[in-house]
């Protein structure tokens, strides 16, 4: 997987942490679950790289979407560096409204 930006060999750590492109889509994707679910859910970065929220004072029902949010942010990052597109929000909010696995009706 190539990024395209710096031209140069993408590392996972590049991919997923260090990424101004990644690190950007992560804070959309956050506030936009954390508006959709009136929710106030801040992950660390180790919470958003495993998909497991821990410590949070939000009800279960919001920390299991969270946490699928999270899975599935994961592969919409990998999936789109891979074929070389831009990882975009709306791409993203249309994938989680039109798979038949989400976790729940607050997605």
């Amino acid at each position: 997987m190539n990024a395209v930006s710096v031209g140069r060999k993408d590392s996972i750590d590049h991919a997923f942490i260090h990424c101004s492109f990644t690190k950007s889509f992560v804070q959309k994707v956050t506030l936009w679950f954390n508006i959709t679910n009136n929710s106030q859910i801040f992950p660390t970065t180790e919470e958003l790289l495993f998909g497991s929220i821990t410590n949070s004072s939000e009800n279960n029902y919001a920390i299991k979407n969270f946490n699928y949010t999270t899975l599935f942010m994961g592969y919409h990052i990998y999936s789109s560096k891979l074929n070389n597109k831009p990882i975009s929000l709306n791409d993203f909010i249309n994938a989680i409204y039109t798979t038949k696995i989400h976790a729940g009706k607050l997605l």
